[in-house]
């Protein structure tokens, strides 16, 4: 794993090239004291995440990372880089060949992050996007995906389950974060089919600020081109949610659907988290 992938995987969602050779070495190390202290070839189901937390470790310690609650107290935890951190991340003399991630992709996982954060304070059974790839692999791919062609299927970035803890109980509500504006046309299919899922109850699209009126208008039946009539509402499928207002929309909209014990948030937690998405989209 490169120092790039290693920071990715960590969660330094930062659109910048990889870290320098201080970070990597760190890294490395940090993975070889970790082999010699475990000589088992049987790998844990949480290997992976005690490598993650051995790499963020070590970052810490080297004042490349540190933790935050951006939130205020008692909000979701992240690792943040600190300036030192940065000028690694952002250094030239890097190779050309660091693989990279863009902006646009870094904004979609932060914005499903927070999605998937929310629904652990919840408290709320739900599956992240490569959870859903990992069981479309392994298990009955219908029951987590859309097919939009013979050998084609989009995963929607969540799901979560309102009452209960076992996906095979309950037919769950699908989460599509809507960041950057699709075709009317485009967007209709995948609201169609949708609905006509076998297992997927409903989703939610939650939507930036450039995406929301565009959304909704297609959810409403708003011809999607001039001279085009009205199409069928689609509000018995679809629920269309504003970034900015996560924290007191979702949990409202889950409460309605059964979730039990759904907590509410002060004014000033929403608050909160609508300015700091507000100032990142």
């Amino acid at each position: 794993m490169t120092a790039r992938q290693m920071a990715v995987a960590a969660g330094l969602t930062i659109a910048a090239p990889a870290p320098r050779e201080p970070v990597l070495a760190a890294a490395q190390a940090a993975d070889a004291r970790s082999r010699k202290k475990r000589p088992s070839t049987t790998v844990p189901s949480s290997t992976g995440q005690r490598i993650v937390e051995r790499r963020m470790a070590e970052l810490h310690r080297l004042n490349f990372a540190r933790p935050a609650r951006p939130y205020g107290p008692g909000s979701e935890g992240i690792w943040v880089p600190t300036r030192t951190g940065l000028r690694e991340l952002l250094a030239d003399d890097v190779s050309e060949d660091d693989p990279s991630i863009g902006a646009g992709t870094y904004k979609h996982q932060y914005g499903c992050g927070e999605v998937y954060a929310l629904l652990t304070r919840l408290d709320l059974y739900h599956l992240t996007e490569r959870e859903i790839r990992r069981k479309h692999a392994e298990e009955d791919h219908r029951r987590y995906s859309l097919k939009t062609g013979p050998e084609s299927w989009h995963q929607p970035d969540g799901l979560v389950y309102p009452t209960v803890e076992h996906v095979r109980d309950e037919r769950p509500i699908a989460i599509e974060l809507e960041r950057s504006r699709k075709g009317g046309t485009r967007l209709r299919k995948i609201m169609e089919r949708y609905r006509a899922h076998e297992v997927i109850d409903h989703v939610i699209y939650v939507c930036t600020r450039e995406t929301l009126v565009s959304t909704r208008n297609v959810v409403s039946g708003k011809p999607i081109a001039k001279g085009q009539p009205p199409k069928t509402p689609m509000e018995e499928t679809v629920t269309v949610i504003e970034l900015g207002d996560l924290y007191s929309a979702l949990p409202a909209f889950l409460a309605d659907r059964g979730a039990n014990g759904v907590p509410e948030f002060t004014k000033a937690e929403t608050r909160r988290f609508g300015v700091a998405v507000a100032r990142y989209f």
